[in-house]
């Protein structure tokens, strides 16, 4: 099963998993705009995101783009809320 996005933003920041260690179910499951939009909520990296983030769209691939992210953020880990769907009916 393909990591979701969830996933991907612990594995670029908490474990710093490789791109090398990923599957290529995984790999094919990076989307380079919904981790910038998840880390751009973050405002301790909303400056940062901001500059990357104009080589994640055609100048670097998905790979070199996920190596540069691995490297540039530190190993913290960044909490998200789990909100309860509520569903009416």
């Amino acid at each position: 099963m393909a990591k979701n996005l969830f996933d991907h933003i612990k594995g670029v920041t908490f474990r710093k998993t490789k791109w090398e260690d990923l599957s290529d179910e995984d790999k094919s499951s990076w989307n380079n705009y919904m981790i910038n939009r998840f880390f751009s909520m973050e405002v301790e990296l909303t400056e940062l995101i901001n500059e990357v983030q104009k080589y994640s769209s055609g100048i670097l691939t998905s790979e070199f783009y996920y190596k540069l992210l691995h490297d540039v953020l530190p190993k913290q880990y960044f909490p998200f809320c789990v909100y309860p769907l509520t569903i009416t009916s």
